[in-house]
């Protein structure tokens, strides 16, 4: 299959000629070491804080301004969704016609379109700066339609506003004063995805803004928040009982607010949780405007790994977190599994709740073959399941999920039983998939042992990935 176009991949233009040279983009795990995949360093932005991982690509790591492969199943948590999490709120996205599709698709599969409304820029209104005249005008007519009228409103534009320098954070301002209720900015624009502040980093900072605009309040001890992700933690982590234990009765997430009042009240929680490095700036505003300390748990699953979380997590909130009981279980599942996972083919992706390096080390220790991999960044904290998987088979395939010779690849490199992640159950059809992705957050010791049963589930499953793609919302 011929490719008619050069790819610009980490800085270079490259050709990819046929479907046999587009598997090239697969880089064996043992060279990720030796090539400077992950390094010191490899977690800060710009400003010093940690903020995501380094994407991979060619020659490994892939610097500013390469193109980007989405793959056809990606769906997840785009920015108009998780934008929309917060109840009550409603989004005026002004765009061009084309870059509202996919959310706009997105918005009728997840059950919230009747809260989505789109302001088409054309060429003409982008090149005269005629489209700002209208944010306001559209905003009269949804406020005036609206009813009962919305607590709290987005004006959203993307990438073409910001290489204008659109300023939509003083038509915020105008329109607050108006109506009475806060209006916050925000922005989908994938030609900063490689920035210290990505669309994901923009995006809850943006949610987060809400807490802000409503005013500071004194701290209620014993409250928390998870903040971070967009799926709740699951209610079988043993999260919940061990922050009771340290006198955390009352923990709020985001996703399971029922009412924008609701929401407003984790701005007097006395501590942060952060889930994902993605919500860091989120978090620093709201230590910097509302006085609430945070830490950064990630979403670990070796056992080794989530201790020393939880160790962490203890030492952040002045209490002592005894884990051991969850630990031990845990251990005792990934014993048990050991008979029946020796030897399958298992294939991890990069579209889970969890680091792709470190689910596929705790897997191949419990004797699992590791078919390939598709990761879309590296972080500090892989490093260890890079080495330990490099010592086990140093010639796993890692794809880099977003290097554009990635919609070439059209099936496995190697025989795969179980595919964990729907971008790699795109590559193996015939593999039996797990269905772990962005929207299930299990967490700590619980999450080892859902990953566990859910391999275990999906050996007697005779589900269709295709089918289930659909079912979830996940084609784009």
């Amino acid at each position: 299959m011929r490719c008619g176009r050069d790819v610009t991949a980490s800085g270079v233009l490259t050709r990819v000629d046929t479907a046999d040279e587009a598997e090239d983009v697969a880089i064996p795990i043992g060279r990720l070491r030796s090539m400077g995949a992950v390094s010191g360093g490899a977690d800060a932005s710009a400003d010093g804080t940690q903020v995501v991982g380094l994407p991979i690509g060619e020659n490994c790591l892939t610097p500013k301004g390469f193109a980007r492969f989405v793959a056809p199943c990606a769906g997840g948590w785009g920015i108009a969704r998780g934008a929309m999490q917060v109840p009550e709120t409603v989004m005026l996205f002004t765009s061009p016609l084309g870059c509202g599709r996919h959310g706009s698709m997105a918005a009728y599969m997840h059950g919230y379109r009747d809260r989505m409304y789109y302001l088409d820029a054309t060429e003409e209104d982008l090149v005269m700066g005629a489209h700002m005249d209208h944010v306001e005008e559209a905003v009269a007519r949804i406020m005036e339609m609206r009813k009962p009228a919305p607590r709290a409103f987005y004006l959203f534009s993307t990438c073409v506003d910001d290489l204008l320098g659109s300023d939509y954070r003083s038509v915020c301002a105008k329109l607050e004063r108006r109506y009475g209720i806060p209006f916050v900015d925000g922005h989908m624009d994938p030609i900063s995805m490689t920035s210290s502040t990505p669309p994901p980093v923009n995006l809850q900072r943006s949610i987060y803004r809400f807490l802000q605009k409503a005013g500071k309040i004194p701290a209620k001890r014993g409250e928390a928040n998870i903040i971070g992700g967009f799926a709740p933690v699951m209610g079988g982590s043993e999260l919940h009982a061990l922050l009771a234990s340290a006198g955390y009765h009352t923990v709020r997430q985001m996703t399971a607010c029922k009412t924008f009042d609701e929401f407003c009240l984790m701005r007097g929680a006395s501590f942060n949780i952060l889930l994902k490095p993605f919500g860091r700036l989120a978090c620093e505003d709201m230590r910097r405007g509302l006085g609430i300390p945070w830490f950064l748990t990630g979403m670990p699953i070796d056992p080794d790994h989530v201790a020393r979380m939880y160790e962490g997590l203890g030492e952040s909130l002045g209490a002592e977190i005894d884990c051991k009981e969850y630990e031990l279980r845990a251990r005792q599942a990934l014993d048990d599994a050991a008979p029946w996972m020796a030897g399958l083919d298992i294939a991890v992706g990069s579209s889970l709740n969890g680091s792709t390096f470190e689910i596929a080390a705790v897997l191949a220790r419990a004797g699992a073959n590791i078919s390939f991999l598709i990761a879309e960044e590296l972080s500090e904290s892989d490093a260890p399941f890079i080495d330990y998987l490099g010592r086990v088979d140093p010639a796993i395939p890692v794809y880099p999920g977003t290097h554009p010779g990635m919609s070439l690849v059209a099936g496995a490199p190697r025989a795969t039983d179980v595919a964990i992640g729907f971008d790699v159950a795109r590559l193996a059809p015939e593999a039996a998939v797990v269905e772990w992705g962005v929207d299930r957050q299990p967490f700590g010791f619980q999450a080892l042992e859902y990953l566990l049963r859910s391999v275990h589930d999906a050996l007697s499953s005779k589900r269709d990935a295709k089918e289930l793609m659909y079912s979830k919302g996940l084609v784009v």
